[in-house]
């Protein structure tokens, strides 16, 4: 049974939100400013301040147009940004609810026929997208009724058991043993050398950059994984700047190996020169001290 008030806050979206999800084409600037306003809507305070610019979310919508490819298309119960938004407003409203609830709201209330009357797997699916998109979180939900796994996601998989709800899942994920003592203070500070740099300088550990938030500061094997698509991007286009940072920076080795050619071709023609002019120097003053 659809309410009133649901199909009132349908029509109330942007019409730019009825564009194909899985068209494979990229995001016009009017639909990227129009899906971050329906993901995470702008409080007063902020509005008054002026919109978000959309070039700083380059990163997310690249993810986002990777996500949305167009051979998905058929996986999945959405098919509209507006889907989107319809499914997530039942996820949010209902996220203290289990899973399989939130599916029993999403046949009962919901005026889209794309999700209400949709295959069960797909919908599975599609909540899962939605979860990524709307948190940048992995979840799995498992067991799916025909066993097929669709799962594309990069990063290690929250599980999200049908009997759970959505909170339930991500506390128990996040969930770490305290390092507070009663007084909720840290029990110890972090000495200066506990950094990546030096972590991977002492004990051989690698970073890996992720876009699931859940995988964020966990180690597995020797490699820390850290969630920072921005900082990535800056950190893979950014060239270093003076010796030092030259000397470090071995992300391409070619060039790195060119570096130090050109460096050292330089250091033997300077050493050269100060040599030979140095023995010149010496010639003339001996043949001086000969014909005193």
């Amino acid at each position: 049974m659809t309410t009133p008030e649901t199909k009132s806050t349908a029509e109330a979206r942007d019409p730019l939100l009825r564009a194909p999800v899985f068209s494979g084409a990229a995001f016009s600037e009017p639909l990227k400013e129009a899906v971050l306003e329906a993901l995470w809507p702008q409080t007063d305070e902020e509005e008054r301040s002026g919109p978000c610019p959309v070039d700083d979310f380059d990163s997310y919508f690249e993810y986002l147009e990777h996500q949305c490819s167009h051979e998905r298309r058929e996986l999945h119960a959405i098919q509209t940004f507006d889907d989107v938004i319809a499914l997530l407003d039942v996820i949010k409203k209902h996220q203290t609810k289990s899973l399989d609830h939130i599916l029993d709201m999403v046949r009962a209330t919901t005026s889209n026929q794309a999700l209400s009357a949709a295959d069960e797997d797909k919908l599975l699916e599609s909540i899962e997208f939605v979860v990524r998109c709307w948190l940048m979180i992995n979840v799995c939900i498992a067991p799916r009724s025909s066993g097929r796994w669709y799962h594309i996601f990069r990063g290690q998989p929250l599980p999200w058991p049908r009997t759970d709800s959505l909170s339930q899942a991500i506390q128990r994920s996040l969930a770490v043993p305290s390092t507070m003592d009663h007084s909720g203070v840290a029990s110890g500070d972090f000495p200066d050398i506990f950094n990546v740099v030096d972590m991977k300088k002492i004990v051989g550990f690698k970073v890996m950059w992720t876009n699931n938030l859940g995988d964020h500061l966990v180690v597995r094997g020797r490699f820390v994984y850290l969630f920072s698509q921005e900082l990535s991007d800056a950190f893979d286009n950014a060239k270093p700047r003076g010796m030092r940072q030259w000397l470090h920076d071995r992300r391409d080795m070619g060039q790195w190996w060119n570096y130090w050619f050109i460096v050292m071709g330089l250091t033997l023609t300077v050493l050269f020169g100060l040599i030979q002019s140095v023995t010149g120097i010496l010639q003339v003053i001996n043949e001086r001290s000969g014909e005193d």
